[in-house]
Order: C-alpha cells, then structure tokens, then sequence
C-alpha cells in the first residue's frame, strides 16, 4: 500500500486540499477529473490516470458554492 501512494504522489503534478506538493502549489484545473489508479499484477505495479465522468450540475454548483 505505501507503494502505490508513493508512486501516485510522486505522478500527481499539483496540489489539492490536503494533498500539496511544494514544485507544484497551485491546483490544476486539468486535473480535476482525473484518478490516479493503480494496478498490481504479480510482482509488477502501475499507476496510470483516468479521466472520471463530469459531475452533475446540480452537484457541481453545490460543491463551487461551498468553497
């Protein structure tokens, strides 16, 4: 397990809530709906992004008026 979050946080080019980094201090918006996923297969691990679904817009609008 402390692999992988090692290897994602090492992928992850920004920073975001309680995830910062300090090369990289702002959030991207690029990024937003991307998932750093990762794989175990036999001895071999990979960690690759996938781009998730767009919000609802009623749920996006409750999460912008929140912050």
């Amino acid at each position: 397990m402390s692999e992988a979050t090692a290897r994602a946080a090492l992928l992850r080019t920004e920073s975001r809530g309680g995830h910062t980094r300090f090369d990289f201090p702002k959030s991207d918006p690029a990024q937003e709906r991307m998932q750093l996923v990762v794989k175990k297969d036999g001895d071999r691990m990979s960690v690759k992004p996938e781009p998730q679904p767009a919000l609802p817009p009623d749920l996006a609008k409750l999460i912008k008026e929140g912050a």
